[in-house]
């Protein structure tokens, strides 16, 4: 039997289209991430909206981060941090990513990420019979829904550069600190992007693109979602059953029950048409089930 599912699952990733059946819905995982905020934007034709702001000022004079000073050029001004971080935001192509500054009201907007840098060290670690330089920068973030003003997700973020073969900047004596200000200086500047990036990859995984089916005939099947919802070709998408329900002020899922795995080969702005790689004993999916993005299809890994 063993020998018999891992055959099927060959057939799978040598890109054959005959569907794998599942034994049961417990072997489609349904992945984490799944929030029914997304829902509210499948009726809109339009990505969920996203405004970034980069908090914790070290000198609001000079608009400089939480840096060490002789650092903070290298990773520039509050603008250029939120400009940053926008652009990997936008760089996962799930999201409308905009730049707050004003920490006001943000109408047009669905999430407020913000970010802050609580700690940016840079030790000088013996590797393979050099010395070099090994910086860290880590990334308080915070999701939020303006709607309701709660937090949706909270977490630490480390971005490292210089603990990988080829990074970091080699000090060969003491002497060479002074010479080598301007790369120090570089490297903050990297490890901050790596943490940008993660952060990015966060949102993407915690904040994913849902569908509901609408049609299914066969093995193919249509859902409402699109380019305009963060879907993208050849996404796979984890089809699921469920009913939501208030819980205080919020809509949430109660049980979910997978019931396939699709592969969206066509997407439309508006909605996708799928075709059925894996199905559990519950399939076929009917109108109204739910879809939400897999982990195979995420662009970027979070953390």
């Amino acid at each position: 039997m063993r020998f018999a599912t891992a055959l099927m699952y060959s057939f799978l990733l040598a890109g054959l289209a005959t569907p794998i059946w599942a034994q049961d819905s417990k072997d489609i995982k349904i992945p984490s991430g799944v929030d029914p905020f997304r829902l509210k934007l499948l009726k809109k034709a339009e990505k969920l909206k996203v405004y970034v702001n980069m908090v914790g000022i070290g000198d609001a004079k000079d608009e400089k981060m939480l840096f060490p000073q002789s650092k903070s050029d290298a990773v520039g001004t509050h603008r250029q941090m939120n400009a940053r971080f926008e652009s990997a935001v936008k760089n996962t192509e799930r999201f409308d990513a905009f730049s707050d500054t004003s920490g006001g009201v943000r109408d047009q907007s669905d999430l407020v990420v913000e970010g802050m840098i609580v700690a940016a060290t840079q030790n000088i670690e013996d590797y393979e019979a050099i010395k070099k330089a090994v910086t860290t920068v880590r990334l308080d973030i915070k999701i939020k829904d303006t709607s309701s003003g709660r937090i949706i997700k909270a977490r630490t973020l480390t971005g490292v550069y210089g603990d990988q073969k080829g990074e970091g900047t080699v000090i060969r004596g003491d002497s060479e600190y002074k010479s080598k200000s301007a790369e120090l200086a570089a490297d903050y500047e990297k490890a901050l992007q790596e943490v940008l990036v993660i952060g990015a990859g966060y949102l993407e995984r915690s904040i994913r693109p849902l569908g509901v089916v609408d049609e299914v005939e066969g093995d193919i099947l249509t859902l409402i979602g699109g380019s305009n919802h963060g879907v993208r070709p050849n996404d796979r998408m984890v089809i699921f059953r469920a009913k939501t329900k208030r819980v205080g002020e919020v809509e949430t899922f109660g049980i979910m029950r997978s019931i396939g795995v699709v592969e969206c080969d066509t997407v439309n702005s508006d909605s996708s048409q799928c075709q059925v790689k894996i199905k559990s004993k519950d399939w076929p999916a009917v109108k109204d089930d739910f879809a939400v993005l897999g982990d195979s299809s995420l662009k970027l890994a979070g953390e």
